[in-house]
Order: C-alpha cells, then structure tokens, then sequence
C-alpha cells in the first residue's frame, strides 16, 4: 500500500486501474481505505488498553499495528488533500465511537471484535486489495 500511495502522490498523472472512471473514484475508494485505517487505529489502540492488563506481550502486538497504520493512514491522507486536522479529527471521531460502543468498560471490548477484527486485518494486513474492493464497487 504504502508504494502505491508513494506513486499515487508523486504522479499526477497516474495510471487508474480499468475499474476506476475518474480521479473522483479513485479519491473516493482512497478516502474509504484511509478512514478505515483511521478506525483500525482507534480499534488497536482500545484493545491493547484493554488486554494490556492481562497480557503485556499481546497488548504489545496491537500497539505495533496501530503504529504501522498510523504514517500509511497520513500518506493517504494527503494524497487525496485531507489536512492535517482531517486526518486527526477522523481518528479521534472513531476512538470516540468506540469508546461509547463499549461504554468506556473493557467489559465490554467484545463488541468492537465482532465489529472490528476481520476488516482491520484486511486493511493491516492487504490494504491494496481493500483499495481495488472499493473501487471494483463503483
């Protein structure tokens, strides 16, 4: 992803796949992967707050994928001109999101992973395929 956001930003002309029609698609499905690595960011962030307690070690793991969302999550960001202050506001809308989800109580953390889990491993894990999921659908 991140070599993908790195020709994207110092291209402009770039090359869209078939699937895109416009810079507005592309922009659009770019937007959409950037807020979902905005909400991965928040959920990993919870979570490891929330096992940090009972396991070091793992609460350790979901602190490290929240650092390596967080510079890919800027670099989308100004690709498609979010500001600074977007990009902040948009992460700390999801943590506030999901802090209300679970009440604040780590009691409840099981409703962010039924949420949360499966597509926050997509986007760490492939975020060039959620890219081209996002623009397939227009």
């Amino acid at each position: 992803m991140k070599r993908l956001l790195i020709a994207l930003a110092c291209s402009a002309s770039f090359a869209v796949p078939a699937m895109a029609q416009s810079d507005a698609e592309l922009t659009d499905a770019l937007s959409n992967v950037q807020h979902e690595m905005a909400r991965c960011i928040a959920y990993n962030t919870i979570v490891a707050g929330c096992v940090r307690p009972q396991d070091t070690a793992l609460a350790d793991k979901y602190d490290q994928v929240a650092e390596h969302l967080l510079p890919l999550s800027h670099q989308a960001g100004y690709v498609i001109g979010m500001s600074q202050d977007a990009i902040d506001s948009r992460l700390l809308m999801e943590y506030g999101e999901m802090k209300r989800l679970i009440q604040n109580s780590c009691t409840n953390i099981s409703s962010l992973i039924s949420r949360h889990a499966y597509p926050c491993k997509q986007v760490t894990e492939n975020a060039d395929s959620v890219l081209l999921e996002y623009l397939e659908r227009r």
